[in-house]
């Protein structure tokens, strides 16, 4: 299976502005924006590696440098713009919901934007039951722990629901799963 990319690192960003067609078929691929409160970075970059390594697309903006000028620039319009594009670039998002979500400013806007334009999916980081989800990130597939979060990439893949669960690298096991620190197995 080959390697997603992360669509937000400058040389990707390039290759697919550099004409219509090429982001014409990026547009046309599975790409997954990860919406996310910074406080969650460490979380949200296990996750984004583990949909790299399963060959899907994502747009995490971890190392953007416009970004962080921009943030440290406190320029709301820019952040903005630049939140735009990465939506724009992306199929799909996953709004990453832990205990701190709620202070974020930016994961609102970005769940409005991509709303009506890409199909968006909630994950919920271990210790967060539905109750705590804000009311507008109810209106949308909450994923609750690594099962569905593979049921999510086998769909956004067009493959059998049970596909990731039939590799064994990504199956609950004896062995650790990448993702048994940041999300629950069976939810």
């Amino acid at each position: 299976m080959p390697r997603g990319i992360n669509r937000a690192e400058p040389t990707h960003k390039a290759r697919a502005g550099s004409s219509r067609k090429s982001f014409t078929e990026w547009r046309n691929n599975p790409c997954v924006f990860i919406s996310h409160q910074s406080e969650d970075t460490a979380a949200c970059e296990t996750i984004a590696e583990y949909l790299i390594a399963l060959g899907v697309d994502v747009y995490f903006d971890k190392y953007q440098k416009t970004l962080q000028q921009l943030t440290a620039n406190q320029d709301p319009t820019g952040v903005t713009k630049h939140i735009q594009e990465g939506i724009d670039f992306s199929t799909h998002m996953i709004c990453v919901v832990s205990l701190t979500t709620i202070k974020s400013y930016w994961v609102p806007f970005e769940v409005g934007y991509g709303y009506s334009r890409i199909i968006l999916g909630v994950l919920t980081l271990k210790g967060v039951e539905d109750a705590m989800l804000p009311e507008y990130l109810k209106t949308t597939k909450v994923i609750r722990g690594t099962r569905s979060l593979n049921g999510f990439i086998s769909e956004l893949l067009g493959q059998p629901n049970d596909f990731l669960e039939s590799r064994t690298s990504v199956k609950a096991s004896a062995t650790p799963h990448p993702l048994d620190n940041t999300l629950d197995w069976n939810k």
